[in-house]
């Protein structure tokens, strides 16, 4: 038995104000019955840092960086750009949490009362020591979406001046955040993953890395590369994911569409479908389209405002075979044909419903913060 705790946007940034704030998941266990406790924050529009340091103004850029976009510059805002002195004020930070540090009725009021029931400190610098050491022994791993990329400006997350230093988007404050943690804890590496969409809980949950961190089965599915994802998986080969699906995506050879698949299941059934090389993938359908084309990085991908801008193509590496030969191939193959439903063995659960696998997770989408500052 183990317990799964995730939420998205919202759900996130509580799960990263909980997983400081609470004793529970510390050595990577629940208090009572110490079973494995994972945490999943997925896009959180705001983050909270466990020290006084934030990023560096140029690691700050208004323009897009990308999901490959990393900084280890880190210092306290001088004069002038620590937001009045506000910048490490909880919930930007761990300021303020110390016992009497506020009054009653105000956010940090509250949450050092809940704070005080595992930790009892003085002063903000020893409320920070005995938080990184709790976090530093956790089951912490975050998604962040590759195209969650609007500026906070025009209102797509908190635009609060110490939020603002931590990132003009939220793919640029989870990014900038996992430097933090690095710096935190340089002896151990922060866990996470990118899906490649924008700010969507539907995909980040049906992502190759949500369904092997988080579901039982997932653990064995380890052929994907799913974006900028940190962990090098070892089954050959691994499959590339286009931002959008391509403009020309070949004659289809199957589909599965009967109920929802996880692109890894997708993943699975292309590498045993005899002909296969690519598929399209649509991530809010969980439908997926086997094709014999061969793509590589350069093969051209339809606009950001056409219909199928939703959709995705998953390839590896290959080079086509002659058309009799696959034609002979398939003929005599075994495997799903187009015309042929796929099948589930009897007593078999491959994938959970709803994403939800009894007594395994928890989903905390759209949760309120702690007394809400931020809407996510």
């Amino acid at each position: 038995q183990r317990i799964v705790v995730t939420g998205f946007s919202a759900g996130g940034q509580f799960l990263v104000r909980w997983v400081a704030m609470s004793p529970e998941g510390t050595n990577g266990v629940t208090m009572r019955r110490s079973l494995p406790l994972m945490t999943i924050p997925g896009s959180p529009s705001t983050v909270m840092y466990l020290s006084e340091e934030r990023p560096d103004v140029s690691c700050v850029p208004d323009n897009d960086k990308g999901q490959y976009w990393s900084c280890n510059k880190f210092s306290i805002p001088s004069p002038g750009q620590d937001c009045n002195s506000r910048w490490n004020k909880y919930a930007s930070g761990l300021g303020g949490l110390h016992w009497r540090a506020s009054s009653e009725g105000h956010i940090r009021y509250d949450a050092n009362r809940y704070l005080r029931k595992s930790i009892r400190a003085t002063s903000s610098s020893k409320v920070s020591k005995q938080v990184r050491a709790r976090w530093a022994t956790k089951d912490v791993r975050f998604l962040f979406g590759s195209r969650d990329t609007w500026n906070c400006d025009v209102g797509a997350c908190s635009n609060d001046c110490a939020h603002m230093l931590t990132g003009k988007s939220r793919l640029q404050r989870g990014l900038l955040f996992m430097g933090h943690l690095q710096r935190e804890f340089p002896n151990s590496q922060p866990v996470w993953g990118i899906f490649n969409y924008g700010h969507n809980n539907f995909a980040a949950f049906s992502s190759h890395h949500f369904t092997v961190w988080a579901l039982p089965h997932g653990n064995a599915k380890n052929n994907i590369v799913d974006g900028a994802a940190i962990y090098n998986y070892k089954v050959a080969p691994a499959y590339k994911v286009t931002d959008r699906v391509v403009v020309d995506s070949g004659a289809q050879i199957g589909e599965y569409v009967d109920r929802f698949y996880a692109s890894w299941e997708c993943v699975d059934i292309c590498e045993s479908t005899t002909g296969c090389n690519s598929f399209t993938y649509i991530p809010l359908e969980g439908k997926c389209f086997l094709k014999h084309k061969c793509v590589d990085a350069s093969t051209p991908i339809v606009g950001q405002h056409s219909p199928m801008y939703q959709s995705q193509t998953y390839w590896k590496d290959c080079t086509h075979e002659p058309v009799e030969t696959l034609a002979a191939e398939i003929a005599t193959s075994t495997t799903t044909s187009t015309t042929t439903s796929p099948t589930t063995t009897t007593g078999t659960t491959p994938f959970c419903s709803n994403f939800v696998c009894p007594g395994d997770m928890v989903l905390a989408d759209g949760a309120a913060s702690l007394r809400g500052v931020d809407a996510g």
